[in-house]
């Protein structure tokens, strides 16, 4: 089961990764709308895409899959904490960039 488990979360992570790669530059306009500033978009886009791909890696490798859940589970967090952000400053939509869709998504849970 837990190989199962690591498997399954190696392949959201992989598709992730590989679907923003297809076009970073619609995904660097995701990252602006939750706030990033413009002189940071481009990095901050490559570090979430090559993060998704380590990770996606990492979970399969039975020394390192503990903590590459836990930092899944983290990368998880923190694009939550700025939809958050985005709702509390009053924005009722945004692209979400999962999976290489920047189509807008309601924010709220």
């Amino acid at each position: 089961m837990d190989l199962a488990l690591r498997i399954v979360l190696a392949a959201v992570l992989l598709w992730a990764a590989a679907a923003k790669l297809r076009d970073m530059p619609r995904f660097a306009a995701v990252v602006a709308e939750h706030g990033v500033a413009e002189r940071l978009r481009r990095p901050v886009a490559w570090a979430v895409v090559a993060t998704e791909a380590a990770l996606g890696v990492l979970v399969l490798i039975g020394p390192t899959a503990r903590a590459a859940g836990l930092a899944a589970w983290a990368l998880g967090l923190v694009f939550a904490a700025s939809l958050v952000r985005l709702r509390l400053r009053g924005a009722r939509r945004a692209g979400c960039g999962c999976f290489g869709r920047a189509r807008e998504r309601p924010v709220g849970l």
